[in-house]
């Protein structure tokens, strides 16, 4: 690894973007204290590479010795590795007289290598006097002669309910010298459908100057169950960046093609509530959703829905609910489900599936029939002729 204590104005102009509290990019020190060099950075790391240590000298330029009352290590990026301080830092400053502190940089060893491979932090010092503190940027990464340098360098979208939507940023910094020519930004065709970007923060193409970053935007929209991969690419200077992204897509239910598990035996007994059942066969039926309402005080009851089918499911029959009774206002045909159900999810699971049912969605649905549910105060709700029933399985018909 080679080590140097200076750090391209590029470089630090850009983490000057991300923190607003670093100095590095204003003219000139504002307060008593100078930091000597005004950032710290590692290049050249190797994955698994031997930590390496480098000094910042801090000064007290104030008259009076200052006491160093914080101080902290605010990871930004660890793609590559982690910052430490090295030994205990000074428990004060005396005025003028520089004092050195150790940061080393330890590499991660599953760390990408090159252009993958980039950690930034601020060693934050507070101070008991005006102007209380001092922000240090650190910098560390791989050999990389890429055009621009972007973070994450993978886009790992957390699990996405069907037709939700997550999002997310990619930033890439110039880190050279010279402006780069950033030519576009978008998703490389031939990947899974539902990843997109959103406006960059810069109108493309259009030059990046030294320091200067991009926050791009990305999204991922789950339009079923399943795992889903793409790739952002970022042409800048005729080169391409490619930042892979991946997304874990839920089902809002499962498919009903796919069979059911066997249906779990019901837990009649507990301290908050006893159930008698009409039957022990499991029920079953199918249809479409005309309504869904939900209450918190009826437990084990979490909501009713109404679930029909044939002429009740059309939508010029107007149905609705009015306190736990469902109705249609339209005759239907002989054979008509009309289901007023009251549900009682065995599980958190179920539970979830309960709380998205919407209107119109086509589902089947299995549970036990209650006839009626006891309370220890003697309270009770029975069953009047519709359908209590201990959901075990929802799915999409």
């Amino acid at each position: 690894m080679t080590e140097r204590a200076t750090l391209p104005r590029g470089l630090r102009c850009a983490l000057a973007a991300i923190v607003p509290l670093l100095v590095a990019c204003q003219a000139g020190s504002a307060g008593p204290f100078l930091a000597e060099p005004a950032e710290l950075a590692w290049e050249g790391v190797e994955p698994g590479g031997p930590a390496a240590r480098l000094t910042v000298r801090v000064t007290n330029e104030g008259s009076a010795s200052a006491r160093l009352v914080g101080a902290d290590i605010v990871l930004l990026e660890s793609a590559c590795g982690t910052f430490e301080v090295v030994g205990n830092l000074p428990e004060s400053l005396p005025a003028n007289r520089p004092v050195a502190m150790d940061i080393a940089f330890v590499p991660r060893a599953d760390a990408p290598g090159g252009c993958g491979c980039l950690a930034t932090a601020t060693l934050s010092l507070i101070f008991d006097v005006a102007p209380f503190g001092i922000d240090v940027p650190l910098a560390a990464g791989g050999t990389c002669d890429a055009p621009v340098r972007c973070v994450p360098t993978t886009v790992v979208f957390p699990s996405t309910l069907q037709g939700q939507v997550r999002h997310g940023n990619v930033t890439c910094w110039n880190v050279g010298s010279q402006d780069v020519e950033v030519e576009s930004a978008g998703v490389m065709p031939g990947g899974d459908p539902g990843f997109g970007i959103g406006v960059p923060d810069l109108v493309l193409p259009s030059p990046l100057g030294p320091g200067a970053a991009i926050a791009i935007p990305v999204s991922f929209k789950a339009g079923d169950g399943g795992e889903f991969a793409a790739s952002l690419e970022v042409k800048a200077d005729g080169r391409s960046v490619v930042v892979p992204m991946t997304a874990t897509g839920e089902r809002l239910f499962p498919r009903c093609s796919e069979g059911h598990p066997a249906d779990p035996d019901p837990v009649l007994v507990t301290k908050a509530w006893t159930v008698v059942l009409e039957s022990d066969v499991i029920s079953s039926y199918a249809g479409t959703i005309r309504d869904r309402w939900y209450y918190d005080n009826q437990a084990p009851l979490i909501g009713d829905f109404l679930l029909t089918s044939g002429g009740l499911a059309d939508p010029a029959c107007p149905c609705g609910e009015s306190g736990h009774e469902g109705w249609c206002n339209c005759g239907g045909n002989p054979g008509d489900l009309f289901l007023n159900v009251h549900a009682f999810p065995i599980d958190d699971r179920v539970r979830a599936w309960v709380r998205r049912i919407q209107p119109w969605d086509h589902l089947e649905i299995r549970g036990w029939e209650v006839d009626h549910i006891t309370y220890p105060d003697g309270s009770g709700w029975h069953d009047a002729g519709c359908h209590t029933l201990i959901l075990t399985w929802i799915c999409e018909t």
